[in-house]
């Protein structure tokens, strides 16, 4: 379920969905367990690269997830992300 808000001059989006845990997604080159053991393709610079671009707008990137409440990803970026087209942004 894909969902937009816009609260306090924010945009947020969140996308949630049923599965296993999943943690630390948002480190270069990190990539979920699931993904490892089921073989499945992929780098690991997706969730990575999405928060990249988050912080480099004045916004943030999170991850909400265990068995019993399933996974949500949520991102909020100001409406107006003008003034932060130089801003620095965690490596």
């Amino acid at each position: 379920m894909i969902r937009l808000q816009s609260v306090d001059s924010k945009l947020i989006v969140s996308v949630y969905n049923v599965g296993n845990p999943i943690l630390d997604v948002f480190q270069v080159f990190a990539r979920a367990r699931a993904a490892k053991e089921g073989h499945k393709e992929g780098w690991g610079i997706g969730l990575a690269f999405v928060r990249e671009v988050a912080e480099s707008h004045g916004g943030s990137c999170g991850v909400d997830s265990s068995l019993a409440r399933g996974t949500t990803f949520t991102i909020d970026m100001p409406v107006d992300a003008g003034p932060f087209q130089n801003a620095k942004i965690l490596g």
